[in-house]
């Protein structure tokens, strides 16, 4: 070392040691011992504050998440809030995170108070809020969502603070929520009740900037109003052989769209997830698909023996790329979790919807899930540490056969 190690000394007030040492100490003891740890220290702000706070709430929030003792780490929330508020003044945002998390995972139902409580924390720091507000999408029904998109759009955007994306993201989702408001439970449009122009000019109300074209192709595809005939040839660079490698997009981005939205619906009438769990799956799976198309993850799928389809490589994943774009939502200060994990958990229906439309073979399917297969243990053994939502893990569990059982 060329510094004389001051920084290991025990620190004033605090006889145990440094808060590092505190907490590889801390990390190494059983749950129960943990919780005893917690509560001997918590009330004094010399000892348990700052990065030492932070540090052991999240380690307890995740450990008693394993354990399915969610109702003791809401009971030592709840002492924090009534003895420590200058905790909760400098750091509501992360507090408020371990204790939405903690409700949302334990499967209780949030009231309307804590929803819109999430919703207003999320909108000034979607860094911190992005975990329990993406569990609470991955959830809800769309019609328990839809008011809370309405009022907080407008927060959103008046953020400076956040990058484009995040705004825009959260505003597409609240427009395409008040779509999925007028499907019936089977998933099915009625124009005659609302025409898609009358419906756009209900959305307009709310929401500015409208994309009415796409919008329009959106209400008549989830809605069940309108499908395609398509060929593997639709899916297929425009005027270059398999060999060769565009030097730009050159493919038919509306024909991915279209397809896409047929997808959505797919996963909401056949495989029983909600429409925002859907989307979230629907969105990061075009996210790939882009990605290929723009030559930043090739297509390297290679289809083999003989087969009467013409296969459309672009649509089809492999491990290596896949892994890599999973990693870029993940290992970052901030992870995505949901983003990253949810196209890897429905892939399997993602292959189901595209034998259906007749663009792959059975076969190839059983291509991909072999080779996928691999990422299986690596990434339910991350969400197991990092982000132990029981939903997550037990879709982890019936990988590849995961559907959705949640209420719609």
């Amino acid at each position: 070392m060329v510094r004389t190690g001051e920084n290991d000394h025990a620190e004033p007030g605090n006889p145990d040691g440094t808060w590092q040492e505190q907490l590889r100490k801390f990390e190494k003891m059983e749950l129960e011992d943990k919780f005893d740890f917690f509560y001997d220290r918590y009330e004094d702000p010399d000892v348990f504050d700052g990065d030492f706070a932070l540090e052991t709430l999240d380690g307890l929030l995740l450990e008693s998440s394993r354990e399915g003792r969610w109702e003791e780490y809401l009971a030592l929330d709840e002492k924090i809030r009534r003895n420590r508020e200058d905790l909760v003044e400098t750091y509501p945002y992360w507090l408020s995170q371990g204790r939405d998390l903690s409700l949302i995972w334990s499967e209780g139902e949030l009231e309307d108070e804590e929803v819109e409580k999430l919703f207003r924390n999320y909108v000034e720091d979607p860094d911190v809020l992005s975990p329990p507000f993406w569990a609470l999408v991955f959830r809800a029904p769309a019609a328990r969502l839809a008011s809370y998109f309405r009022i907080f759009h407008s927060k959103i955007e008046k953020n400076d603070r956040l990058m484009p994306r995040v705004i825009d993201e959260f505003i597409d989702l609240g427009i395409e929520i008040e779509i999925y408001s007028y499907l019936s439970e089977e998933g099915r449009y009625d124009p005659s009740a609302v025409s898609p122009e009358e419906l756009i000019d209900k959305i307009d109300r709310y929401y500015e900037g409208l994309n009415r074209d796409r919008l329009r192709d959106m209400i008549q595809g989830l809605g069940g109003k309108k499908a395609y005939d398509w060929s593997p040839e639709d899916f297929a660079p425009r005027s270059l052989s398999d060999s060769e490698r565009p030097d730009g997009i050159s493919y038919n981005e509306d024909n991915f769209f279209s397809l896409v939205d047929e997808f959505h619906r797919f996963l909401y009438t056949e495989e029983n997830l909600t429409w925002c769990r859907g989307r979230i799956a629907r969105d990061q799976i075009t996210e790939y698909l882009f990605r290929r198309i723009d030559g930043k993850l090739e297509i390297k799928f290679n289809a083999r023996g003989n087969s009467s389809v013409a296969t459309p490589r672009v649509l089809l994943p492999d491990s290596e790329t896949f892994e890599e774009f999973i990693n870029d939502y993940l290992f970052f200060l901030n992870p995505d979790y949901y983003q990253a994990v949810t196209p890897y958990l429905y892939i399997n229906s993602w292959l189901k919807f595209l034998v259906k439309k007749s663009l792959i073979e059975k076969t190839h399917l059983q291509t991909v899930i072999n080779d996928l297969k691999s990422l299986k243990s690596k990434y339910e053994d991350f969400y197991r540490e990092k982000c132990p939502d029981p939903v997550i893990l037990e879709a982890f569990q019936n990988w590849p056969e995961t559907t959705g059982t949640e209420e719609k």
